[in-house]
């Protein structure tokens, strides 16, 4: 698996050289470094390359664009920075660099996840391979903060199987720190934990793995009550710059399926993407002990975005909700076809370099 992903980072390069002129500009221009972490570096990644470089703006004017820096969450550059003053580098070197590791430790933290949670060893082969490389999920291994999430996401649902109080806190709490779906991913926590507790008799030391996520997220929003008198100010910053609209989330699924916006017909697929795994969800709840905890972890995921009034970045958002590929990988490994396994391992793979060039290319549907 980890070979795997060698090769595929080395085809992201690769695949950038069918545009010669990139290649013959890279050359003589001595740009060879800057081209090649160009790849990993697209649309919000500019960002959070900002935040781990200068921080955020302060203090906050009210009206300024630069308060779109606090619609994105502060783990993600914040562990870049420190590499900054580690390597001594660029904050996109540092953060290529945080990714590129991120992305690696996914692998033993999902086969750990995978054998705490019984699967089968193909099945579970079948959800790390699935959860990596299915299309649009390149994102793990760009300047973004979908790696940090799912790792910390997978990593906190591990260490509260072990119940390990010291990990599961951390890991959680750099969670809530990275994306707004964090604390989603928190209440899912807590229902997969009361899940597994059963009919236990209840003691406090059962749930006091949760008071460092939970004082985090107060934390967190007392310092935009306190800045701004707003506790949701990342909130309004995403709206007043992204120009959402605030809406019924499945009122925003339909429409972006039926009638997109003009000039924004990707949003059909976006929002087809985003109503088959809504549908998926249901099935999640067949899943033994943890079902529920996984339907709302997916539901509510899926929904949270959509919120916003429009059905941009779903397959991102899609990427990191690890209870679909672990489904997947265990219908898949029953086929009894060794040939159509092949088949689905190669299309899955043509299909996710397939959307790594739409992402370089900035076309809309790998926003």
């Amino acid at each position: 698996m980890v070979l795997m992903l060698v090769i595929i980072k080395i085809t992201y390069f690769l695949l950038n050289f069918c545009v010669p002129s990139k290649l013959t500009r890279m050359v003589w221009d001595g740009q060879f470094i800057a081209y090649f972490l160009q790849i990993f570096s697209n649309h919000d990644s500019g960002w959070y390359e900002r935040i781990a470089g200068t921080g955020y703006p302060f203090p906050i004017v009210d009206g300024s664009l630069d308060n779109a820096c606090y619609a994105f969450f502060p783990a993600f550059p914040f562990l870049g920075k420190l590499l900054i003053f580690l390597l001594n580098c660029s904050p996109r070197a540092a953060l290529f660099i945080l990714s590129t590791l991120i992305s690696f430790a996914l692998i033993p933290a999902l086969f750990s996840l995978g054998k705490q949670l019984k699967l089968e060893p193909e099945a579970n082969n079948w959800f790390v391979f699935l959860f990596l490389f299915f299309p649009h999920h390149f994102y793990f291994s760009m300047i973004y903060t979908e790696g940090l999430f799912a790792l910390m996401g997978i990593l906190s649902f591990l260490f509260l199987l072990k119940r390990q109080l010291f990990w599961f806190g951390l890991c959680s709490s750099i969670l809530v720190l990275t994306k707004i779906q964090g604390a989603v991913w928190l209440f899912s926590l807590l229902v997969f934990h009361a899940g597994f507790l059963g009919r236990e008799r209840f003691k406090i030391s059962h749930w006091l793995q949760f008071i460092p996520s939970i004082f985090t997220i107060c934390l967190f929003l007392g310092f935009f009550w306190v800045q701004t008198g707003n506790p949701l100010f990342f909130k309004s910053a995403s709206e007043q710059y992204w120009q959402g609209n605030p809406s019924n989330p499945f009122y925003a699924l339909l429409k972006s399926i039926i009638h997109p916006k003009e000039g924004e017909p990707f949003l059909r697929y976006t929002g087809i993407y985003a109503l088959l795994f809504l549908i998926a969800s249901f099935i999640l709840l067949k899943i033994k002990d943890v079902g529920f905890s996984f339907f709302l972890l997916c539901f509510i995921s899926i929904l949270l975005p959509l919120s916003e009034g429009t059905a941009v970045s779903q397959p991102r958002f899609i990427s990191v909700l690890f209870p679909f590929f672990l489904l997947l990988g265990m219908h898949v490994s029953k086929l009894q076809s060794t040939n159509l396994k092949w088949i689905i391992a190669c299309f899955v793979l043509l299909f996710h370099l397939a959307t790594f060039v739409l992402w370089n290319t900035s076309h809309p549907i790998s926003f």
